[in-house]
């Protein structure tokens, strides 16, 4: 993969798809409706978005196939979800504290 094709990925990775995972966040706040936005987001994002980007050139599928990008997106959001409730977790002690 040559340098230009990295940087086609730039506006994927820190744009498009983490503001899909802030909507999710502000949208489901409880975490049964959250996992499953972030289940149908990763479907979505893998066979969806995978292939627009394929499509335009943009993605290379080398020895992959758009199933195995799942269990990554619901992975990734997952983490997301749990990392902030800890920083909230920690704001909310240390507001107490004050």
């Amino acid at each position: 993969m040559t340098y230009l094709e990295r940087d086609l990925w730039l506006p994927a990775n820190f744009s498009i798809i983490p503001f899909f995972y802030m909507m999710i966040y502000q949208w489901f706040p409880k975490w049964n409706k959250y996992v499953l936005a972030i289940t149908v987001f990763a479907f979505f994002a893998s066979f969806v978005g995978e292939s627009i980007f394929k499509w335009l050139g943009i993605y290379k599928v080398l020895k992959w196939e758009h199933i195995y990008s799942v269990p990554f997106y619901i992975l990734i959001g997952i983490f997301v979800k749990i990392v902030l409730k800890k920083f909230i977790s920690i704001e909310i002690k240390l507001r107490n504290e004050i």
